[in-house]
């Protein structure tokens, strides 16, 4: 079989053992604290970010370089590789992918690179991406596994339980008063991120409820949508929390696929928060 590198960027979110037992590259985005660059996952990590944004400093983010891609798509093709899949963040949330693109037009070896949109991010866009190498797996060129991660995207998505409405303050998707109030009254909102678009759906009082209505919500998907669901979980410093969610979710949903993912990354802690836990899906589809 032809030899096939992926290439994905610091937002999925992908266990060490997992990138070293494919050989998986991986481009960090920027984490800007008060005008200081910091390589997403690399040189800060979620403890630093929560401290950050805590102290009340200016923490933004970044892309990579289409210089830093072309660096590793070299770096690929010199240890072997006939293809490179280069895997992104969705282009509604980063430029990243303009990034890789551009490396790619600049590449000699251009038509043995794939660059590929996921339109997902973290634990989903994670989800794809093992989508795509067990298709490699199967000996699949990389066209055709990048068809396969098509097919996987579509109805996945991620529902999120926060324990403060400050990100969604500081992202811009509610107002200051509406923050305010909520945070007052503890309400654990239920948020459904799909397509890089942001919806409250519930608000919680109690926690319990609050997880009983992820249980609600997934039924829902499995008998609106066609494949097999998969869902995965993660959390902002909130272990106890998610090992909660991942025992009702087990007990609600026999016979689902449910694993339990790496924390969250630094650079999408930034508009989680502390405390905060979540929920991806996707449905697999031959």
């Amino acid at each position: 079989m032809k030899k096939i590198r992926f290439i994905i960027d610091s937002t999925f979110g992908i266990a060490p053992e997992y990138l070293e037992k494919y050989q998986i590259l991986v481009n960090p985005l920027n984490v800007i604290v008060d005008g200081v660059s910091y390589l997403d996952g690399v040189e800060i990590q979620v403890k630093d970010v929560m401290e950050y944004v805590a102290q009340g400093k200016k923490v933004t983010t970044s892309q990579p370089s289409p210089g830093s891609y072309k660096l590793l798509y070299d770096r690929a093709f010199n240890e072997g590789a006939d293809y490179v899949i280069c895997l992104t963040i969705s282009s509604l949330l980063s430029g990243t992918v303009h990034s890789a693109a551009t490396a790619r037009e600049m590449h000699s070896r251009k038509e043995d690179i794939f660059v590929h949109d996921t339109l997902a991010v973290n634990i989903e866009a994670a989800m794809l991406l093992e989508t795509g190498i067990e298709a490699m797996e199967q000996g699949k060129h990389p066209a055709e596994i990048i068809e396969i991660i098509k097919k996987n995207k579509p109805e996945s998505g991620v529902l999120l339980n926060l324990v403060t409405l400050d990100n969604l303050l500081y992202s811009g998707r509610v107002s200051r008063m509406k923050a305010f109030i909520g945070n007052l009254l503890h309400v654990k909102p239920v948020v459904l991120y799909k397509d890089a678009k942001v919806m409250i759906l519930k608000k919680f009082r109690s926690e319990k409820k609050g997880y009983h209505y992820f249980v609600e919500y997934c039924q829902h998907l499995q008998k609106k949508h066609q494949g097999r669901i998969r869902l995965r979980l993660s959390h902002v410093n909130a272990i106890d929390r998610v090992n909660r969610l991942y025992e009702v979710l087990s007990e609600g949903l026999p016979g689902v696929k449910i694993e339990m993912g790496m924390e969250i990354t630094p650079l999408m802690a930034i508009y989680i928060a502390c405390g905060g836990i979540a929920v991806a899906w996707i449905f697999e589809r031959d």
